[in-house]
């Protein structure tokens, strides 16, 4: 099965100072970013996302902490652990997914393809499949 999420490695320099994480986009993903927001402050048992976008692409990782990444395609399902000193993933359009367990004090940078339109949503996975279905 081809995977759902690519993961994309970050480049990070690690010395006695700390560490550096560098983005550099034309590097890095696959589309030009039109919106960056956090998720942080998310209790343990929240789950965010729970949605598809139709025409929107996204890159996910996390800054602080660790969550759990699951993406769908409406019938294989996959699921990463998302680790600040790990890799990120890029989700394209049309995929499901959903962000949890989110441990105390972590974050999640999410750089989006698209500013926000409600229109660009599917918020119910029985709809989602239908969609999937017919395009």
């Amino acid at each position: 099965m081809q995977t759902l999420a690519s993961q994309i490695d970050i480049q990070q320099i690690i010395d006695d100072r700390g560490r550096l994480t560098v983005f550099e986009n034309a590097k890095l993903l696959p589309f030009t970013v039109k919106r960056i927001y956090l998720l942080s402050d998310v209790n343990q048992d929240s789950i965010r996302g729970q949605h598809a976008h139709k025409y929107l692409q996204q890159f996910i990782m996390c800054v602080q902490g660790s969550f759990s990444l699951k993406v769908s395609d409406g019938i294989n399902h996959e699921n990463f652990h998302v680790s600040a000193d790990g890799p990120g993933y890029f989700i394209d359009k049309g995929m499901w997914r959903e962000l949890s367990n989110f441990f105390g004090g972590s974050i999640a940078l999410v750089l989006a393809s698209e500013v926000y339109d409600v229109e660009d949503y599917i918020n119910d996975f029985d709809e989602y499949q239908k969609w999937k279905l017919a395009n």
